[in-house]
């Protein structure tokens, strides 16, 4: 397999408090890659490095798109970046709460939107064949994530765990090759955890993605993912096959030892 993201000891620094260290990560596509660690410990702090929330102090990060070519998107523009392939989610979901499930997956539709204000203006023959085409997409896309009998409910009426399931969609609507989920897991019981777990490696498969995730629900992380990165106070301590994570002592004692809600 070949990498489709590399970071080049990305390191973020807050005045003096140091974020993120030389972070050196290397996943390949179609790979589900966890990143885990204590609270604090600079996991999303990454994750905004890689998509253009923040720009990292020292180092770069290397994508490769669609066609084969490597690109530094280091301090670009989180919408460029979301452009050339990668999308992600959020630790709290940052859905249009007053609009309805159908709406908000359309709108991510949008980043790719080809036809320029006049076209949409006056309605003209492209535009609305683009727009057609994307109301198609946007039903297929719904009725694969089974919310698609939920298409008119306000997204703030959904239970958490739907709302969950809909911010991946609209993630899925602008047609990624890397997903990046952010404790995609949280605030879900046991059976929906399971349930997540089974779903993440289907839309992994279904639709061609490389995922990259924050986690803290240990049993999601060591039975879906192929690599595990592990970061404490900024720094990565391990790596490895899930095995190789539960049998790694620094590990233990910085992570997987302490209580989920500690």
């Amino acid at each position: 397999m070949s990498t489709i993201l590399r970071t080049d000891k990305i390191t973020m620094r807050f005045g003096g408090v140091t974020a993120v260290n030389e972070l050196k990560l290397d996943i390949k596509e179609h790979e589900i890659v966890a990143l885990i660690g204590p609270n604090g410990a600079g996991k999303t702090t990454a994750f905004n490095m890689i998509t253009g929330v923040y720009t990292p102090t020292e180092g770069d990060v290397l994508y490769t798109a669609a066609d084969g070519k490597t690109h530094n998107i280091t301090g670009l523009r989180p919408s460029e970046i979301a452009k050339m392939g990668i999308s992600r989610t959020f630790q709290n979901i940052r859905l249009f709460k007053e609009l309805s499930v159908y709406e908000n997956v359309l709108i991510a539709k949008h980043l790719h939107l080809k036809s320029d204000f006049l076209s949409a203006t006056f309605h003209l023959p492209w535009y609305n064949k683009e727009i057609k085409a994307m109301e198609a997409d946007v039903e297929s896309l719904l009725k694969k994530v089974n919310l698609w009998d939920l298409r008119d409910e306000k997204a703030s009426s959904l239970p958490y765990g739907q709302q969950r399931y809909l911010e991946i969609a609209r993630a899925l609507a602008t047609n990624p090759r890397m997903l990046l989920l952010d404790e995609p897991a949280a605030g879900m019981n046991p059976k929906e955890t399971e349930e997540l777990t089974h779903f993440i490696r289907r839309i992994r498969d279904e639709f061609d993605l490389t995922i990259f995730m924050i986690e803290h629900h240990m049993d999601l992380v060591m039975e879906i993912s192929d690599e595990i990165h592990v970061l404490d106070f900024g720094l990565e301590i391990a790596k490895g096959t899930p095995e190789e994570i539960q049998n790694n002592s620094r590990v233990v004692e910085a992570y997987l030892g302490v209580d989920e809600d500690a």
